[in-house]
């Protein structure tokens, strides 16, 4: 992960109690999230359009985008969907890229849960939001105030 990428985990509505804003880092890696679900195909279809499908050690891990940019990732386990992961490009918030995985996420009634465990409603105005209270937002914005703030935290 490139320090300009936000990361965004796509999890069922349905897991996470009504009105949490904050998930447990425990309860996050413990929870086996889409067990019981399914994430429409159509819909990643959908989301992925216009998006290069990358190649990786495992058919277990399907990823499209870029490396170093927007990209989504699909986990698979022997029951169906593991994970799925969107990572952002916060260099160039490309909202094509939002709209679709919005729409992933409308479809497969899920939310969103932040790399530091907050609760994103799949809506533009939060997702934004979100992105722009990252880490890598602060990075894109101001590197060297990032890595000095960086250096004051230890």
């Amino acid at each position: 992960m490139a320090t300009w990428q936000f990361d965004l985990y796509l999890v069922p509505q349905g897991k996470v109690p009504r009105g949490t804003q904050r998930v447990r880092a425990e309860d996050f890696e413990s929870e086996d999230w889409w067990r019981g679900y399914t994430l429409p195909q159509e819909s990643l279809d959908a989301a992925t359009n216009g998006l290069t499908r990358l190649a990786q050690w495992t058919p277990a891990i399907q990823s499209w985008g870029a490396d170093d940019g927007n990209r989504l990732d699909v986990f698979i386990g022997e029951s169906g969907v593991d994970e799925v992961r969107i990572r952002i490009d916060a260099r160039s918030l490309d909202t094509g890229f939002l709209r679709r995985v919005i729409a992933l996420a409308h479809n497969a009634d899920g939310v969103f849960i932040s790399a530091d465990m907050q609760v994103v409603p799949p809506l533009a105005t939060e997702v934004s939001a979100a992105v722009r209270d990252s880490d890598a937002w602060r990075f894109v914005q101001n590197p060297s105030a990032f890595f000095d703030r960086l250096d004051d935290e230890d």
